[in-house]
């Protein structure tokens, strides 16, 4: 643990998380660590999470001091990526294989847990690392696997959960089975007599009326009622919602502004917008949209990454009408 004491006495004295405890030697002010260390305890995560997450710090800043901590260059523009680059590895690893002529041998990303052992062990400045943040991280990616990334957005639910996907085999043969067993019925109508022929008719108008009852029936049961004393922030999921926008620029400002209010904490929270590569209307306007204080993040900023590599292992798909600035669907993040 780090202390921050500045005038208080032994007892006052702030406990910060490692993750940003070396950031007090840099100048960040006391009370921003504090009650990021604070929102962290109340959270269960980390603190490096919990600062950036609840826009407490932007991320360049916070990795350019992670990279003047541990003696090591960062990368402010452009990451130069090697041959050995992979996605989706290099994404969930958070390093990286750098370019020859690169300023290291590798470039690290690292969030978490991976940014407390990284300090553990502190580089020397000789060391062939280099950092920089997670968004140029995945910016870099994605400019050089387009087609692959593509691909993989495409069709990793269906390798993964093909009972969540839609299969993308041909329908040709399910659709021609279903135009002869109906044939085959029709035929088998008219070779009835009529007196049976309306009685099979009546029976199945009257399993059509028992389904549509059922379903009127669930629709109007009473809700379970949550419990009284709602779970500790601790014991909270990481939630990631996905948007999907599409040609919807006007209305952008507000469902930003609706989506800020949502009573979640900031460090467990990751808003994702889907939008189309072509629809640089809606992408100008995410790109513009300013998030309240107190929000998962203090502004609106591109953020390189597919649906796929959401945080929360179930993302939850928002119920209205977030890739690179290139090829992919663009993805932005609150």
């Amino acid at each position: 643990m780090s202390f921050l004491g500045f005038g208080l006495s032994q007892a006052e004295a702030v406990a910060l998380p490692p993750e940003i405890g070396f950031l007090a030697t840099q100048g960040v002010e006391p009370a921003r660590l504090a009650k990021a260390a604070a929102l962290a305890a109340v959270a269960g995560t980390d603190a490096a999470t919990a600062l950036l997450h609840a826009g407490l710090m932007a991320e360049e800043d916070y990795y350019r001091g992670l990279a003047h901590a541990l003696g090591v260059p960062f990368l402010a523009g452009d990451v130069p990526l090697g041959p050995g680059a992979r996605y989706p590895d290099s994404l969930v690893g958070g390093f990286a294989p750098l370019a020859p002529g690169a300023p290291a041998r590798l470039v690290l990303a690292p969030r978490r847990g991976a940014i407390r052992e990284l300090l553990r062990g502190r580089s020397p400045a000789s060391h062939p690392l280099a950092i920089t943040t997670p968004s140029r991280l995945r910016e870099a990616l994605f400019a050089a696997h387009p087609a692959g990334i593509a691909a993989f957005a495409a069709d990793d639910l269906q390798v993964r959960r093909p009972d969540w996907a839609f299969r993308g085999a041909p329908q040709g043969p399910a659709l021609a089975l279903a135009g002869l067993l109906a044939g085959l019925g029709a035929v088998a109508t008219g070779l009835l007599p009529v007196h049976l022929a309306v009685v099979g008719w009546g029976l199945v108008q009257l399993a059509a009326l028992a389904m549509v009852t059922f379903r009127i029936a669930a629709v109007s049961m009473e809700h379970v009622k949550p419990p009284e004393t709602p779970l500790p922030d601790a014991d909270l999921p990481v939630y990631t919602v996905l948007v999907a926008l599409h040609r919807e620029a006007r209305v952008v400002g507000r469902l930003v502004r609706g989506l800020a209010r949502l009573d979640y904490p900031a460090a467990k929270l990751e808003i994702l917008f889907l939008i189309e590569a072509g629809d640089t209307e809606t992408a100008a306007a995410l790109a513009a949209a300013a998030c309240p204080p107190g929000s998962p993040s203090s502004r609106c900023r591109p953020d390189c990454r597919a649906p796929s590599r959401a945080r929360s292992t179930s993302p939850c798909p928002w119920p209205a009408a977030p890739a690179s600035w290139s090829t992919m669907p663009r993805t932005y993040r609150i």
